[in-house]
């Protein structure tokens, strides 16, 4: 009988910590603040842009060739 009430006890205290969890990641207040407003599209063209690597290969995302192998990185230099 005594692990019968410890294995009760342990999934009520799993259903707790869930809960605790889940009310713990409830946003608070405003979500639209200056900071989302910059990061959620930052988020967003960083998403598109691994997905766009991934697919395609490196080549797509910096233009490098072999004729050109600097690409776009030999503009931040100069």
């Amino acid at each position: 009988m005594n692990s019968q009430s410890i294995s009760i006890s342990n999934e009520k205290k799993g259903q707790s910590t869930w809960r605790f969890l889940m009310n713990e990641l409830k946003p608070r207040g405003k979500w639209l603040t200056w900071f989302n407003v910059i990061s959620i599209p930052t988020i967003i063209v960083g998403i598109i842009l691994i997905v766009i690597r991934f697919i395609y290969g490196i080549g797509a995302v910096t233009n490098l060739t072999q004729e050109v192998p600097w690409g776009l990185w030999i503009g931040l230099m100069w």
